[in-house]
């Protein structure tokens, strides 16, 4: 199943239960719509391993196994440096006519798999 926050327009926070072909369930949760600019963390639950990314380190339980070079960031760190350097590129593309480093066809295969997860969920 697949859910928006009601009272917004977009898709700002996902909740996605699933099962796998062997039967095996699984959670997928995401937002944006977070109060407080704060740095992104991911957590990947796995049946022998958990996987945490926050504030630019890797852990693989609790163990730091990478961390990423520390540096200024512009805008919501939340967003953490690559979106920074992706909208340069963005706007650098425009002003050098040249594509965008995010080709509209990427963007259209993420519309596909948020369209499928819409109709899977009218079943």
């Amino acid at each position: 199943t697949y859910a928006t926050r009601p009272h917004n327009d977009t898709e700002d926070t996902a909740h996605i239960y699933m099962t796998f072909p062997d039967g095996k369930k699984g959670v997928f949760f995401a937002t944006n719509n977070y109060c407080k600019t704060t740095s992104a963390e991911i957590d990947i639950v796995c049946e022998n391993r958990v996987l945490r990314l926050a504030a630019d380190r890797l852990f693989v339980d609790r163990e730091l196994v990478f961390e990423g070079k520390k540096g200024r960031i512009l805008g919501k760190a939340a967003w953490g440096k690559g979106h920074g350097i992706l909208i340069g590129e963005f706007y650098r593309a425009l002003e050098e006519g040249k594509e965008s480093p995010v080709p509209l066809a990427s963007a259209a295969r993420s519309l596909k798999v948020i369209w499928e997860i819409y109709r899977q969920n009218r079943k």
